[in-house]
């Protein structure tokens, strides 16, 4: 495996249809300590890195807006 992640092939792969720490713990070469949900998010664990995505969509979507798929329907 490469040292580049590729966010087409590799999300598909490792993380698609799997909850968010499970798809931190299938990722190649990957070594983290298990952690917890309620540990400090400074710390580095396949928790916390899956669940700063719970944090960084809403943060995106504040500052960068969203542009809606063809054919989605806006509320």
């Amino acid at each position: 495996m490469s040292a580049l992640f590729d966010a087409a092939a590799d999300y598909e792969e490792y993380a698609d249809g799997r909850p968010r720490v499970d798809g931190v713990r299938a990722f190649p070469d990957l070594a983290l300590p298990e952690g917890s949900d309620d540990e400090p998010p400074e710390l580095e664990t396949a928790h916390n890195l899956g669940n700063r995505r719970n944090v960084q969509p809403p943060e995106q979507i504040h500052t960068q807006g969203v542009e809606a798929y063809t054919g989605s329907s806006v509320r």
